[in-house]
């Protein structure tokens, strides 16, 4: 199921996600798309359960785990169950 993307400035309460392991399940492929067509821009881009599974959402996005995510740079940022994220630009 895909997100709707909702561009902001990042909350003062975010903090970026700590490394790890993590799995490479969600398809946020029209986020990530978004994201590329405004470079540093933060977006909310999925909102989860809880802050563990935000927080490991984020993690997989930073490092590139998901396919979406995978062609340039990205940052993300947990900001209580919302994942923020934004294109840097190419590797």
């Amino acid at each position: 199921m895909t997100e709707s993307v909702q561009w902001g400035e990042l909350p003062t309460d975010a903090r970026a996600p700590r490394t790890g392991r993590g799995g490479r399940g969600q398809s946020l492929r029209a986020e990530a798309e978004a994201l590329t067509s405004r470079p540093h821009a933060w977006a909310r881009v999925a909102t989860r359960d809880d802050d563990k599974k935000a927080r490991s959402l984020a993690m997989q996005i930073q490092t590139g785990k998901l396919a979406p995510f995978t062609d340039g740079k990205f940052e993300a940022a947990v900001s209580g169950n919302d994942v923020w994220a934004r294109y840097i630009g190419p590797q």
